[in-house]
């Protein structure tokens, strides 16, 4: 390890993180956590930060030659890393973790769709904006449940791939005709979709949820002022399952560690 004194260091951010300490232990190797911010940077060649990854470049204190994982990385952080020559890697640019993490988003989302509604699932009708990786884990998984799933998407690929797999879809520009019909609305789009006008079309008793990264895709204070129950949902891995999502963050970064021989 050279003038490192541990493995890996664990910058805090959500439970996952926690849990990401402990697998890593369990494996046998050093990890700092629980210090100050430099002292971290300091202690190890390989950081660790959370999902999402909210820290500037300017605020860490990497040295060249370190190496950097981290989830949903800027562009700005990305290119101040290779400018520093500090190797950074995105969890999210993995195809097999970014499924593992819809798994969860999605059995996440469906727990707080059942909480916190009037209504069954079992019966009713909800549509998805979008039709990513996390809106079809939990498509279909509702579709277990019995639900009726409309998909809205602006791709015609996604929506031509929604109705493939037998998917009611509707373009937005159908959006105002049906949207009485729903009593459930999920966003996974992260950017505005459900906007003041079309807020004017929805059940009143009908449980909104966004679960896209920020800004989100529901004009939030609109929906309050009309009074809508309207719950957000970021980060759902680090609340639901946080172990899970460790074990699966470890075998990534340890498997890309091997591969590229760093």
């Amino acid at each position: 390890m050279s003038s490192f004194t541990h493995h890996f260091s664990v910058l805090p951010n959500d439970a996952r993180q926690e849990h990401l300490v402990d697998v890593l232990l369990s494996k046998g190797y050093q990890v700092a956590y629980d210090m100050p911010l430099e002292k971290l940077c300091a202690a190890s060649p390989v950081l660790l930060g959370g999902i999402p990854f909210s820290y500037s470049y300017d605020e860490l204190f990497l040295t060249p030659g370190q190496i950097f994982f981290g989830g949903c990385l800027s562009k700005e952080f990305l290119d101040s890393c290779a400018k520093n020559k500090v190797t950074a890697f995105d969890y999210m640019a993995d195809r097999e973790l970014t499924v593992f993490n819809a798994i969860a988003t999605a059995e996440g989302t469906i727990a707080a769709m059942i909480q916190n509604s009037y209504y069954n699932l079992h019966g009713a009708s909800v549509l998805i904006f979008g039709f990513g990786t996390c809106a079809k884990a939990l498509a279909n998984r509702l579709l277990a449940l019995h639900t009726n799933i409309c998909i809205c998407a602006r791709n015609a690929d996604a929506r031509a791939e929604a109705a493939s797999l037998g998917f009611d879809v509707i373009p937005f520009t159908d959006l105002r005709g049906r949207l009485p019909g729903f009593l459930f609305i999920v966003n996974t789009v992260p950017s505005l979709v459900l906007t003041k006008e079309l807020l004017n079309f929805v059940h009143p008793e009908c449980l909104i949820t966004d679960i896209a990264s920020a800004p989100g895709g529901i004009d939030k204070d609109s929906a309050e002022k009309l009074q809508f129950h309207v719950q957000t949902l970021p980060g759902i891995p680090g609340k639901i399952s946080p172990k899970s999502s460790a074990v699966y963050m470890a075998s990534f970064l340890l498997k890309t560690l091997k591969d590229t021989k760093i």
